[in-house]
């Protein structure tokens, strides 16, 4: 996989709008996961709501409670994966 495509704002207030698609390379994924808000949605007229869903190329997992990374570890293995934490964290 040598690149996906993400929506990610730049909007440094707290409601999150603005969302543009950007295309990355898999390993900046932790990068931006735990600085910006992003999502690995792609919305059409930048604005994150259900209408305005187009499509998916990266499956994000948001685990908070019950398991350890190092489960999290076992239970993709086999698969391409990133285990971060996020900017809330």
């Amino acid at each position: 996989m040598k690149s996906i495509n993400i929506s990610i704002s730049k909007t440094l207030s707290e409601k999150v709008v603005n969302f543009n698609t950007d295309e990355i390379s898999f390993s900046q994924l932790p990068e931006i996961t735990s600085k910006i808000h992003y999502s690995p949605t792609i919305f059409k007229d930048g604005y994150r709501k259900n209408v305005n869903f187009e499509r998916v190329e990266v499956l994000v997992l948001d685990i908070d409670d019950g398991l350890s990374i190092e489960d999290v570890k076992q239970k993709l293995q086999g698969f391409k994966a990133i285990i971060t934490t996020t900017k809330s964290h």
